[in-house]
């Protein structure tokens, strides 16, 4: 798998893993007098997520792409089909003693997603990627590209389109383009700067009172990666 793949991959399993924090934490916040989450409901919570299966992916210079139609690159969004509208942001959390001294505290890069309606873009897509390019405020700045399908799921709802993200040297800058995940938010762009670490859970008050919680977080464990941070594997989307 090249680096860009990995990079692809991981971005959008921190996206999904932090809509999986979010709705933990939500859940919680629901529970009212309940001591802890009621574990049907956090099924079908998580049974429901956000997913994303992608597949086909191309990695290369953007030479390559220069005569390719914009449209065969990335699917146009349109008012007919729907989009994920996704608020990103960072949540934290602290346990106190009885006297109100923080005894723990934490935070974590949560996702809210939600359906919405999308929108039509009138620019004319059906020319080459050589000729809207230099149009941009990103033109110059990239040097390779990874094109790709996605498959992206969430409370029973699918959309298959195609995806792209551009490559700046050394990474810096990179552009996702996904008309479906980022067009309503932007949340792929900034889980590329936030790994996604539920430090919320862990260190503040869901996992020291809930036990499904807990049993969660646990199964999540992994050797691999570094300790305080959210490790992807890339192959597997987890």
């Amino acid at each position: 798998m090249s680096h860009e793949e990995q990079v692809v991959r991981t971005t959008y399993a921190r996206l999904s893993y932090a809509a999986q924090v979010n709705d933990i934490q939500t859940l919680w916040m629901e529970k009212g007098h309940r001591q802890q989450i009621d574990p049907i409901q956090f099924k079908l919570r998580m049974d429901q997520q956000l997913r994303f299966e992608l597949s086909d992916f191309k990695v290369g210079p953007i030479s390559e792409i220069l005569p390719v139609n914009y449209s065969q690159l990335i699917t146009k969004p349109s008012k007919e089909t729907d989009m994920l509208f996704i608020a990103s942001s960072l949540s934290g959390t602290s346990t106190k003693d009885q006297y109100g001294k923080i005894l723990s505290e934490g935070s974590s890069a949560i996702a809210q997603v939600r359906w919405r309606p999308s929108f039509d873009i009138g620019e004319n897509w059906d020319m080459s990627f050589a000729t809207i390019y230099p149009l941009t405020e990103e033109a110059g700045q990239h040097q390779k590209y990874a094109a790709y399908q996605v498959k992206a799921t969430f409370q029973g709802r699918s959309r298959i389109y195609h995806a792209m993200f551009l490559f700046g040297p050394k990474d810096n800058p990179i552009l996702p383009i996904d008309t479906v995940a980022n067009l309503g938010g932007g949340g792929l762009t900034f889980f590329l700067k936030h790994d996604g670490y539920p430090g919320s859970l862990i260190d503040g008050e869901f996992a020291a009172k809930d036990p499904i919680v807990r049993n969660w977080l646990r199964l999540q464990q992994t050797s691999q990666g570094q300790p305080g941070q959210l490790h992807c594997d890339a192959a597997t989307g987890r």
